[in-house]
């Protein structure tokens, strides 16, 4: 549709774009990509056709509307300036510099072995081709990785974009860009940066994001200033047990004076 004409990147990575999530479950019928053969790089191409061909919630730029439809939208745009696969750029420019070799697509673990922590819905989930999301909506948040890595990513925050050799996997500049608030979170006191919800606090700028697959849920709270993070990881994802981790964590930046 014409109103999406001009919309940026900037707007689909902090959710300003116009885009509800209703039109990637409803309208692209986000599970019905689990039985396409297409490969990724299309499915992503007409699921955002799909989702582009309804009429913005609000006009681009003028409020913040929480879609993960946006980051499948953002990919797929990159897909088509590279030639290259999302999942591909996420290696080559992400998991092999900063060395995060555990990290990956779709959950974890082998199927048909206990080699890693098994999803819970109403019970164990065995890995398997529809034991996470679609493929076609892993960029908003289909990537596993252990608790090392996790914190080999998070130092890119406290060391200005560099690597631990020195050299810059982002740069300052950028950085700088990806922590930028730009509009408010409804019922918060924060704002929506790049990927992340920024938050002012006493003791500096924080960076916090959930993310579950209704399975697994991740929870990250970081101060980039004090070099300091909490990483909560649980193999639960239902709504319990994000209201679970969400008390620890107020907890534990009390505790740590976070």
């Amino acid at each position: 549709r014409s109103e999406y004409a001009a919309v940026t990147l900037e707007q689909l990575l902090s959710h300003s774009s116009g885009l509800t999530d209703d039109t990637l479950v409803n309208v692209a019928n986000l599970h019905s990509y689990f039985e396409s053969t297409a490969p990724v790089t299309e499915a992503r191409q007409r699921a955002s056709a799909a989702a582009l061909a309804v009429a913005p919630k609000s006009a681009p730029g003028t409020a913040y509307e929480y879609a993960n439809v946006n980051y499948v939208v953002a990919a797929a745009a990159l897909e088509h300036l590279t030639g290259q696969t999302w999942e591909t750029l996420m290696r080559e420019r992400l998991f092999t510099p900063l060395g995060m070799t555990s990290a990956g697509f779709g959950v974890p673990g082998t199927p048909g072995k206990v080699d890693a922590p098994w999803g819970h819905g109403q019970a164990p989930v065995e890995p398997g081709p529809t034991s996470d999301l679609p493929p076609v909506i892993a960029p908003a948040g289909c990537v596993h990785a252990n608790l090392d890595d996790l914190i080999r990513y998070l130092t890119v925050y406290f060391d200005n974009g560099k690597l631990p050799s020195g050299a810059a996997l982002v740069s300052e500049a950028a950085l700088a860009e990806i922590e930028r608030p730009r509009l408010p979170v409804p019922g918060s006191t924060a704002s929506y940066a790049l990927g992340w919800g920024v938050a002012s606090r006493p003791h500096g700028t924080t960076l916090a994001h959930s993310g579950s697959n209704l399975r697994f849920l991740a929870y990250f709270y970081v101060v980039p200033s004090t070099r300091s993070a909490l990483i909560f990881l649980t193999n639960r994802g239902e709504a319990d047990a994000e209201a679970h981790v969400a008390a620890l964590s107020r907890y534990f930046v009390a505790h740590f004076d976070l």
